[in-house]
């Protein structure tokens, strides 16, 4: 990935995280593809402890969570967070089909991108493996070819 390239375009960044994150709560992000155009992102999870990331395509919004902002990393201009995708996180999810899970070690950041299908909603759910860990689940989107 030639991040030069990337980084002259829109990019846009959104981090959900806890100070506490317990076993019995895993957090869940959801992102809504935009109808047009190619979008792409990178999900990445930096914890003390070890956590489980879960990412699924195709779900179903059935309570709205928390609306989030993804911020244009160029602040410059009049409204530089319009345009990115639209982010939630808290609400009720269901279905959707699993794309990728994977184990990420404590205090190491790790990080997966994929380009999204318009118009479609992904969930990345991140679990930790133990109580009282601290914890953060940072996206990172761009529009891309």
């Amino acid at each position: 990935m030639d991040w030069k390239k990337i980084l002259g375009r829109a990019v846009y960044t959104v981090t959900h995280y806890s100070a506490d994150h317990d076993i019995s709560a895993p957090f869940e992000v959801v992102v809504t593809a935009p109808a047009t155009g190619a979008w792409w992102v990178q999900a990445e999870v930096i914890a003390d402890a070890t956590e489980t990331l879960l990412i699924e395509e195709g779900v179903a919004i059935g309570v709205a969570g928390t609306a989030m902002t993804f911020r244009r990393l160029v602040r410059d201009g009049d409204h530089p967070d319009a345009n990115g995708p639209a982010v939630e996180q808290g609400g009720t999810y269901t279905g959707g089909t699993e794309l990728y899970q994977s184990v990420v070690p404590g205090a190491r950041p790790y990080g997966i991108p994929f380009k999204l299908v318009a118009g479609t909603i992904y969930q990345f759910t991140v679990t930790s493996a133990a109580d009282n860990n601290v914890a953060a689940l940072h996206l990172m989107a761009w529009k891309g070819p």
